[in-house]
């Protein structure tokens, strides 16, 4: 009888935890996820090093706060940032999304990594 409840734990307790093999492979899947991710850092920044997409961002970023200086540019700057207030917030995601992205910022890491 007591045979019996133990094989029955064993099979319980075997769905619960991983055997060996499922351990490793496990293992073997995130190394391959870390290389493959190291993979494409390298070859972004291989990319963005001849690339004037990011300081171009960065210069439009920069000219709406000069602009917020020149009393003559202020009441389109209020506009267009009032305009910007009314976009759904989906579009508004999205461009923090490719702005964060531009500046090698991946947000999709991130968030998995505040959700653990």
């Amino acid at each position: 009888m007591w045979s019996a409840i133990a094989s029955l734990a064993e099979s319980v307790v075997g769905i619960f935890v991983d055997p060996p093999e499922v351990k490793a492979a496990k293992v073997q899947a995130k190394v391959r996820k870390i290389e493959l991710n190291g993979d494409w850092e390298v070859e972004q920044a291989k990319a963005s090093a001849t690339s004037w997409k990011d300081e171009g961002a960065l210069l439009v970023f920069l000219g709406i706060v000069v602009a917020c200086f020149i009393p003559d540019a202020q009441p389109y700057v209020r506009e267009g940032f009032d305009m910007l207030a009314t976009l759904p917030e989906w579009y508004v995601n999205m461009l923090y999304m490719m702005i964060a992205a531009s500046f090698g910022i991946r947000l999709p890491n991130m968030i998995n990594k505040i959700r653990k």
